[in-house]
This record gives C-alpha cells, structure tokens and sequence, in this order.
C-alpha cells in the first residue's frame, strides 16, 4: 500500500499525501478531510499539558505544545515519514501552517521574536538536502509572519539517531550536541522553538538550554507530534 501511495505522488503530484485522493482547486498537499482527521492533541488549549510537563524542573519554559498524537501507525506517522525519507519537504511546511493556526488560537501562546528550528548537523544536511524542522518552521512561519533564524543555534555534533533509545540515553546523545553560534548571538528575545517530534525532550532541552546561556531569552517549544 506504501508503495502504490508512493508511485500515485511520483506519477500524480496533485494528490493528497496521507490517502493520495486527487485535491481539488482549493486544497493543497493533504486533503481537508486527512486535516480534519489528524489526531489533534489540543495541547494549546492548556497551559500544563503533557508536552510542557515534560520541562518542569529541567529548563525554564514558558510555552509548550505538539499539533498531533503520534503513533506507530496511522496518518501523522505516514507523514512524518514522508517529510523526513520520503523527499516530501512540502509536507512539512503544509503542517507547520496548521500548526501554526492552531499556537494563534492559543490564549496562552504570545508571539515570538524569532523561530528557531532545531537544526541539523551538516553531515546528515547534506545527506538528506533539508531539514525537516525547518521546514516545518517555514510553515509557521508563513502565519504568524515571524522571521526564521537558522544560524544562531549549531548542532556540532553528529549525533545517532534517537530512536529505540532510553530516556536516559536519549539524553547522553544530545547533552553536548548543540551550542550557540560565535557570529549569530541571541539575547533578549522570545523565541519559538520547532521540531517535528517530541518524546523525552532530550533534544529540545539541549536546545533550549543553548539559547538560554546565550543570556535572557524566553523560549516556548512547538512540534508537530508528541510520542507517548
């Protein structure tokens, strides 16, 4: 079935990228039937949500929030997939644009200076040709008409990937796995961090821990899934 929704969007672009039904005039990417379907976690909705619990004790958050339930099967897993394998960049800025709707709605969400999406080492930039999170804030970016700053925060080292590891060792992976750039120094802003995926927090709390020595920024934390 992967294969046949595969070779219906090399032959047939116009087609929804989660059920690969032909769109029409006014939808794009995925269909507004697969969008009205996602598992939403409403995550926005709350100030102490599961995503933002994650941080407690750990660094100083001052918003936190996933779009989507993810599991090991089903639609926002198909899409994830094809956004970080599957060449399908566009995915990523389509449902960064929901998530993007969705922090605008949020009482508790106040809009950032700057976007920051996790980033990548170069190696594995290279390799893949983008980086997902950053497509994925171009997204949001598009709504909340907020700038993007990819060059402040580096990822130095080339890290494994984080799957099927522990939460402890999911943390020893990216202890040390970012810093703040010697040329692009951030202080004084609020800003929204991106990723495509939140389980432990390990990453973004290296991340977040980054920007916080670059000296008095306030960070929020938006990903399109929360693994359970």
């Amino acid at each position: 079935m992967n294969f046949l929704r595969y070779f219906n969007h090399l032959i047939y672009p116009n087609v929804c990228r989660s059920c690969s039904e032909i769109l029409n005039n006014s939808e794009r990417i995925i269909c507004i039937k697969c969008i009205y379907n996602l598992p939403y976690t409403f995550f926005e909705k709350e100030k102490e949500n599961e995503v933002y619990k994650l941080f407690l004790g750990r660094v100083p958050i001052e918003f936190a929030a996933a779009l989507c339930l993810f599991s090991a099967t089903g639609t926002i897993r198909d899409l994830l997939h094809q956004l970080k394998y599957g060449g399908q960049s566009e995915i990523g800025i389509k449902l960064g644009n929901i998530l993007g709707k969705s922090l605008m709605e949020s009482k508790y969400f106040t809009k950032p200076d700057v976007i920051i999406p996790v980033p990548m080492h170069p190696k594995k930039l290279k390799k893949r040709g983008y980086n997902q999170a950053e497509m994925i804030a171009i997204g949001v970016s598009e709504i909340l008409n907020v700038e993007i700053q990819t060059e402040g925060l580096l990822k130095i080292l080339n890290t494994k990937t984080q799957t099927k590891k522990s939460k402890f060792d999911r943390w020893i992976n990216v202890e040390r796995s970012f810093d703040s750039s010697k040329d692009v120094i951030i202080t004084y802003k609020n800003i929204l961090l991106i990723d495509d995926v939140v389980t432990t927090g390990a990453t973004l709390e290296a991340c977040s821990s980054s920007l916080h020595k670059m000296g008095n920024n306030k960070i929020s934390l938006a990903t399109l899934a929360y693994a359970q």
